[in-house]
C-alpha cells in the first residue's frame, strides 16, 4: 500500500491552524537540556518517544515539535472513530492496529522517515494512568535516524 506523506493546502491549513491555537491557549515552552543536541538534530527526521498523559497529548506534543514535521501513531480504533478520527487523520498520523499482526504501521513509519519526516510514539499504547504515571508530558529519548 502506497501511503501518501505529503499532506494538501486544506490539510497543512488546519494543522497550522491547530498548532496556533495549542500556543495560543496553552503556551508551551521547550526547554533543551542539551542545546547542541537541538542544533544537530536540525533538519533531520527523529523518532520521539513520549509519555501519554492525556488525550491532548499528541496534539499538544505534536504542534511544539512541528519544526520536526512529526507523524504520531495511532491506535487504529481511535483512527477508525467517525468524529475524533476524522481530525487525527486530517493531521499527520499512521494507524496501529493491536489487534492483528498487521505490520503496516512499520513500512509507512519508515517511508515517513525516510521522505523527511519524523516520528512521534506513545511507546504504552494508550493513557498512563495511576500511581506510575508521570506529573506531566515529556520526551523521554531523541534518537537522529543515520543515513546510511
Amino acid at each position: 500500500m502506497e501511503y501518501n506523506y505529503h499532506k494538501n493546502a486544506g490539510q497543512l491549513a488546519f494543522i497550522k491552524f491547530v498548532k496556533g491555537l495549542v500556543h495560543l491557549l496553552i503556551r508551551p515552552k521547550v526547554e533543551w537540556k542539551d542545546k547542541s543536541l537541538k542544533k544537530s538534530l536540525k533538519g533531520n527526521p527523529v523518532v520521539f518517544v513520549c509519555n501519554h498523559t492525556h488525550h491532548f497529548d499528541g496534539v499538544v506534543i505534536s504542534s511544539v515539535l512541528s519544526r520536526y514535521k512529526p507523524y504520531m501513531l495511532v491506535k487504529k480504533s481511535w483512527y477508525d472513530k467517525s468524529g475524533t478520527g476524522s481530525f487525527i487523520r486530517i493531521c499527520r498520523s499512521i494507524p496501529v492496529d493491536f489487534d492483528t499482526m498487521d505490520t503496516n504501521w512499520y513500512a509507512q513509519s519508515e517511508g515517513a522517515v525516510e521522505n523527511g519526516y519524523s516520528m512521534l510514539i506513545f511507546p504504552e499504547g494508550g493513557i498512563a494512568r495511576g500511581q506510575n504515571a508521570p506529573v506531566q508530558a515529556r520526551c523521554g529519548i531523541a534518537c537522529g535516524k543515520k543515513r546510511s
